[in-house]
Protein backbone atom coordinates (compact mmCIF):
# COMPACT_ATOMS: atom_id res chain seq x y z
CA UNK A 1 0.00 0.00 0.00
CA UNK A 2 1.49 3.42 -0.95
CA UNK A 3 1.24 6.48 1.13
CA UNK A 4 0.03 9.39 -0.28
CA UNK A 5 2.29 12.41 -1.24
CA UNK A 6 0.65 14.41 1.51
CA UNK A 7 0.80 12.01 3.92
CA UNK A 8 4.67 11.57 3.45
CA UNK A 9 4.80 15.29 3.22
CA UNK A 10 3.21 15.56 6.86
CA UNK A 11 5.11 13.34 8.51
CA UNK A 12 8.15 14.48 7.36
CA UNK A 13 7.04 18.03 8.94
CA UNK A 14 6.15 16.58 12.14
CA UNK A 15 9.09 14.55 12.40
CA UNK A 16 11.41 17.58 11.35
CA UNK A 17 9.49 20.00 14.26
CA UNK A 18 9.81 17.28 16.89
CA UNK A 19 13.67 17.49 16.47
CA UNK A 20 13.62 21.04 16.20
CA UNK A 21 11.41 21.28 19.55
CA UNK A 22 13.68 18.49 20.75
CA UNK A 23 16.76 20.92 20.29
CA UNK A 24 15.85 23.52 22.07
CA UNK A 25 14.76 21.98 24.92
CA UNK A 26 18.07 20.21 25.25
CA UNK A 27 20.08 23.64 24.54
CA UNK A 28 17.99 25.27 27.12
CA UNK A 29 18.52 22.73 29.90
CA UNK A 30 22.20 22.56 28.72
CA UNK A 31 22.60 26.43 28.67
CA UNK A 32 21.88 25.94 32.73
CA UNK A 33 18.75 28.02 32.62
CA UNK A 34 17.15 26.18 35.03
CA UNK A 35 20.35 25.91 37.32
CA UNK A 36 19.56 27.58 40.49
CA UNK A 37 21.87 30.49 41.44
CA UNK A 38 23.28 30.74 44.88
CA UNK A 39 23.86 34.24 46.49
CA UNK A 40 25.84 34.43 49.79
CA UNK A 41 27.80 37.06 51.43
CA UNK A 42 30.44 35.67 53.36
CA UNK A 43 34.23 36.47 54.52
CA UNK A 44 36.82 37.35 51.32
CA UNK A 45 38.37 33.92 49.83
CA UNK A 46 41.43 36.07 49.75
CA UNK A 47 42.79 38.02 53.39
CA UNK A 48 46.08 38.85 52.43
CA UNK A 49 48.18 38.54 48.84
CA UNK A 50 51.91 39.68 48.01
CA UNK A 51 51.65 40.31 44.50
CA UNK A 52 54.84 40.58 41.92
CA UNK A 53 53.73 42.84 39.10
CA UNK A 54 54.62 44.95 36.44
CA UNK A 55 53.21 48.19 35.14
CA UNK A 56 51.87 48.67 31.27
CA UNK A 57 50.34 50.53 29.01
CA UNK A 58 49.22 49.43 25.38
CA UNK A 59 45.86 48.41 24.09
CA UNK A 60 44.23 45.25 26.04
CA UNK A 61 44.68 42.68 22.96
CA UNK A 62 48.29 42.84 23.49
CA UNK A 63 47.98 42.20 27.12
CA UNK A 64 48.64 38.49 26.53
CA UNK A 65 53.07 39.01 26.18
CA UNK A 66 52.72 40.47 29.70
CA UNK A 67 50.92 37.67 31.19
CA UNK A 68 53.51 35.31 29.11
CA UNK A 69 56.40 37.19 31.26
CA UNK A 70 54.80 37.22 34.28
CA UNK A 71 54.23 32.82 34.06
CA UNK A 72 57.89 32.32 32.60
CA UNK A 73 58.74 34.06 36.28
CA UNK A 74 56.62 31.98 38.20
CA UNK A 75 55.29 29.27 36.60
CA UNK A 76 53.03 27.43 39.72
CA UNK A 77 51.48 30.77 40.73
CA UNK A 78 48.41 32.09 40.52
CA UNK A 79 48.19 35.09 37.70
CA UNK A 80 45.97 38.23 38.32
CA UNK A 81 45.48 41.11 36.26
CA UNK A 82 44.39 44.48 37.36
CA UNK A 83 43.20 46.66 34.43
CA UNK A 84 42.19 50.28 35.18
CA UNK A 85 40.33 51.50 32.18
CA UNK A 86 36.92 50.33 30.99
CA UNK A 87 37.94 49.63 27.55
CA UNK A 88 35.08 50.99 25.59
CA UNK A 89 35.53 54.14 27.99
CA UNK A 90 39.63 55.00 27.41
CA UNK A 91 39.96 57.73 24.17
CA UNK A 92 43.05 56.30 23.37
CA UNK A 93 43.78 52.33 23.19
CA UNK A 94 47.57 52.67 23.15
CA UNK A 95 46.74 54.53 26.78
CA UNK A 96 44.91 52.06 28.24
CA UNK A 97 46.81 51.11 32.06
CA UNK A 98 47.17 47.24 33.08
CA UNK A 99 49.21 45.21 35.94
CA UNK A 100 50.16 41.87 35.38
CA UNK A 101 51.29 39.76 37.97
CA UNK A 102 51.74 36.67 40.06
CA UNK A 103 50.93 36.14 43.20
CA UNK A 104 53.34 34.60 45.67
CA UNK A 105 51.83 34.36 49.22
CA UNK A 106 49.00 34.15 50.31
CA UNK A 107 46.63 33.80 53.37
CA UNK A 108 43.25 32.03 53.02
Amino acid sequence: MEMETETLIWLGFMAILTLLIGSIIVMVIVSGVFTPIDVSTGAPYIEEVVIAYRFATGPYSNCGSYFSDSTSIGPNQQQIGIYYDEPGKVLCPQCARLVPGSSYSRRL
